[in-house]
């Protein structure tokens, strides 16, 4: 079934049954687990494609290594779900088991790499979609 008819389904439940609680705490578990569902897809979207970028396994993109295909997914992946997502710095810290300090300086890398990287630029303007990334930019320099 697709989500944003599920995501109907429920908020129409939710609607419904607003006198019968547990009617109502029902929908809204349903609601938190398509949710969390879905988060964690996007995830895993986000670190299968940063792999396939940089054309490493996926489960070396959160290892130590300081190779430099291996860093700069694993500063792309970060880059994306901090900016892009909104995800907390010290969830992805606990997702890559890193300190919160190197989620920041992923995200300055990245932003220096497009500075000074035409290639690397366009690269990133086409996964991202956008024309260039001034508004993350200030949204970095807000959330830091």
């Amino acid at each position: 079934m697709d989500e944003s008819i599920r995501m109907q389904r429920i908020a129409t439940a939710i609607a419904e049954s607003e006198k019968n609680s547990k009617k109502l705490e029902q929908a809204v578990n349903s609601m938190l687990k398509t949710v969390l569902m879905a988060s964690n897809r996007q995830k895993k979207l986000i670190k299968l494609a940063c792999c396939i970028i940089y054309r490493i396994p996926e489960e070396e993109i959160f290892s130590r290594s300081r190779r430099r295909d291996i860093v700069y997914a694993r500063q792309l992946y970060h880059f994306i779900r901090f900016l892009v997502q909104d995800a907390g710095c010290y969830e992805l810290a606990g997702e890559s088991n890193l300190d919160h300090a190197t989620i920041y300086n992923s995200c300055t890398n990245i932003f220096n790499r497009y500075d000074t990287m035409p290639d690397f630029r366009d690269k990133l303007n086409q996964i991202l979609q956008v024309d260039n990334i001034d508004g993350l930019r200030k949204k970095f320099k807000h959330r830091k």
